[in-house]
């Protein structure tokens, strides 16, 4: 995980913190997550990356549920002597989950099945396949990502295709694997700019994904400061 920072605003920053949870006892190419926390200004914001497990959902929930319930930074001490803290995470005032999620869709996709040109058409198959993804449904259940958004996916599945071409894979299910996902403790926050795949990358058997957004990190009391600075 890479940040950058405008020269102007790194005065801002502060309280940076972060810490791994995986089954090794270093950073690996292993299952796990890596979090960060920066105070921007007077904003606590997270951003967590993470690699879920591939067997089951059983497994991909519970590994999410022992990393939520493992972050903790120390900026978060005193407000967890609060027995009313139900969730330390969100403590923060934004939180960013992103990564190889590795969540399915749950039903056979034919792979020979092009998308139709039509964009509108191309919109509606693209609905009628989420409505099967395990991330959407536990989501809904309240198992995972409880109060996390998302934003509209209008891109073609992420996973899983034949490295070096645009192929898919016929032995999987075509999925969107790779998501990007937010909370914040107020929703004029954040705003989504865009979310897409790199559909022409074919370096890896997924496609990966970006996501821009928009974020309302200052009051107005401090804007003549920020803008003198």
């Amino acid at each position: 995980m890479v940040f950058f920072v405008r020269t102007q605003l790194k005065e801002y920053v502060s309280r940076r913190e972060y810490m791994f949870l995986g089954k090794a006892a270093l950073p690996a190419r292993t299952k796990g997550a890596i979090a960060v926390s920066l105070r921007i200004l007077h904003k606590n914001c997270v951003f967590i990356g993470c690699h879920l497990p591939h067997s089951s959902a059983k497994r991909r929930i519970e590994a999410y549920q022992r990393i939520a319930s493992k972050i903790h930074f120390r900026w978060m001490d005193t407000a967890l002597l609060n027995p009313l803290v139900e969730d330390p995470l969100k403590l923060a005032d934004v939180v960013f989950w992103f990564g190889d999620l590795n969540f399915r869709l749950n039903y056979a996709v034919p792979v020979e099945d092009p998308l139709p040109f039509d964009s509108s058409e191309i919109h509606t198959s693209i609905y009628l396949k989420l409505q099967h993804d395990e991330l959407y449904l536990e989501s809904t259940k309240g198992t995972i990502f409880n109060g996390f958004r998302e934003a509209l996916i209008h891109f073609v599945p992420t996973y899983k295709y034949v490295p070096g071409s645009h192929k898919l894979d016929k032995e999987r299910t075509p999925s969107y694997t790779d998501r990007v996902l937010y909370w914040s403790h107020d929703n004029t926050l954040v705003r989504t700019v865009l979310y897409d795949s790199h559909a022409s990358s074919t370096l890896s058997d997924h496609k990966s994904v970006h996501c821009l957004f928009r974020l309302r990190i200052y009051t107005p009391v401090y804007r003549p400061f920020i803008q003198n600075n």
